[in-house]
């Protein structure tokens, strides 16, 4: 598994765990999204367009 493809899978686990939580900040949770998925455009370009859809 590529470092790029590592990063993205650490960044949605941690939306996963944010989204978990009883007091779960959706921001929080879709900006760890957009992050995890704006990594993954590294070994797979269309991630970009999920990156956009979860920082809007």
């Amino acid at each position: 598994m590529t470092e790029a493809r590592k990063a993205a899978v650490a960044a949605h686990t941690v939306a996963r765990g944010a989204a978990a939580r009883e007091t779960a900040n959706p921001v929080a949770v879709a900006v760890a999204r957009a992050v995890g998925h704006a990594v993954a455009t590294a070994h797979l370009a269309d991630h970009s367009l999920s990156s956009v859809r979860y920082a809007l």
